[in-house]
């Protein structure tokens, strides 16, 4: 296990998310972390990085792959449902401490945007 500090970006066609100098644990190809209530959990395999965002109220599974649609899972915890989402990768890149995606998200066969998501991390 090793702590790192990362920064990530998320981009949309109307907003930006941003976080910069975050500590978060890195451990066997996962990195983990806490921001405002949020667990977050990034795996990141060979060919695929899969993003879990989870609250008390809602979850959030991307599945990110260059090579094929996932189906992924959006859940309202409150309301006990579940809505499948499926993410259309069409740029994934794994480098050493650092992974890039742009993807197309399509809620209900609609297009809902497509995002940019940045990650890097350094060791601390």
């Amino acid at each position: 296990m090793s702590k790192i500090l990362m920064n990530m970006t998320v981009k949309s066609s109307n907003d930006i998310d941003e976080l910069k100098g975050k500590e978060a644990i890195y451990l066997d190809d996962v990195i983990t972390y806490i921001d405002n209530g949020t667990n977050t959990t990034i795996k990141i395999l060979d060919d695929e990085v899969i993003l879990a965002r989870e609250t008390d109220d809602t979850k959030v599974v991307l599945t990110f792959n260059k090579s094929a649609k996932k189906k992924s899972i959006y859940e309202l915890k409150s309301h006990n449902l579940k809505m499948d989402i499926l993410v259309d990768t069409k740029k994934l890149v794994i480098e050493d401490k650092k992974i890039n995606v742009i993807y197309d998200l399509y809620i209900n066969d609609e297009l809902s945007d497509t995002f940019m998501y940045e990650l890097e991390w350094s060791d601390l």
